[in-house]
This record gives C-alpha cells, structure tokens and sequence, in this order.
C-alpha cells in the first residue's frame, strides 16, 4: 500500500506527494460550478497614450481573494490584491484568483504598453 500525502498549498491547490498521485487526483475534478471565476482587469489590457494608469482587478466569485504581480514572476500568498494600483510603465501582470475549497481560477497574464502621447 502506498503512502499517499496531501498538504493544503495557497488554500485550495493541493500538492500531492507519493511515487504516483494520478488515482487520488482523478478523484479531484475542478468544474466550472467548482472552479473560481478569473479576475477581470479594468480596464482591459492594451496599449495606452499616457504616462500613468491605474489598474483595478476583481472577480466575480463572492468572497474570493484575488493574488498578482507586476514583475513576471508567479503571484503568492504575500502579493494579496487590496485595491486599485498605478502602473508608470509597460507592464505585465499576472493573477488569479482562489476562494474557500473551490479550485482556484487560473492564471490570467495581461499586458499593458504606456507611451508618452507625442502632441503633448
């Protein structure tokens, strides 16, 4: 009998341990009725005129939480979205978005290209 572990990692992603997870893991069937909505940017992603934007994110799913960066790397538990922000330059940003035991969102990647309006 294998010994199988399984540690909560950022509330609902689980990280399985064993030499082969695949039975406990069929069990495990994200749904769209189980599966937290993806974090909507405002306003959408593109390219912009100016020299400053602020950028809002929520989500649909009551009481989710939702985790970004604005660097590239892959948003953790310490990168908690708390209100609007500004970007300054062309960035990337990354989020998702978890709830409860629901099955968390996915990654979402956006880009946004700031440039310095030339008839000002």
């Amino acid at each position: 009998m294998k010994k199988i572990i399984i540690m909560p990692l950022l509330m609902s992603t689980l990280l399985c341990v064993a030499a082969s997870c695949e039975d406990i893991l069929d069990d495990i069937a994200c749904t769209e009725s189980n599966t937290v909505k993806k974090p909507v940017f405002t306003p959408k992603a593109g390219e912009f005129s100016v020299d400053e934007l602020e950028i809002t994110l929520s989500c649909e799913t009551e009481g989710s939480e939702i985790y970004y960066t604005t660097d590239g790397t892959h948003p953790d538990r310490h990168d908690k979205y708390e209100g609007p922000f500004t970007i300054t330059s062309s960035t990337t940003i990354k989020a998702y978005a978890i709830s409860g035991k629901m099955c968390d969102s996915g990654m979402v990647v956006k880009t946004y290209t700031l440039t310095a309006d030339a008839t000002e």
